[in-house]
């Protein structure tokens, strides 16, 4: 796919991958799984990935700053994200 390239992973990372877009009450995508259903890892990165996105200039907005990204979590922790994986933290 990638020229050949490889990589080796301690872990199964194409589900991960697969289902970062899935959401904890079951409206995502690509299998609609909720809860606990989506692997764990996909979970974190789905949290780190909107963190990434909201954080970052986007050609029709500027960046946000950290803690407006903090709310954008904590506001949908517990339908988008894992309530466990998206706290606001004491640093």
């Amino acid at each position: 796919m990638w020229g050949g390239a490889t990589a080796d992973f301690p872990y199964p990372v194409a589900p991960i991958v697969r289902h970062h877009h899935e959401v904890w009450d079951g409206s995502g995508y690509p299998d609609a799984l909720s809860g606990e259903n989506i692997p764990l890892g996909a979970r974190i990165l789905a949290v780190v990935d909107c963190f990434d996105a909201v954080t970052s200039d986007r050609p029709y907005r500027r960046a946000l700053g950290k803690d407006q990204a903090s709310d954008i979590l904590l506001t949908r922790r517990g339908t988008m994200y894992d309530r466990a994986w998206s706290t606001r933290s004491s640093s």
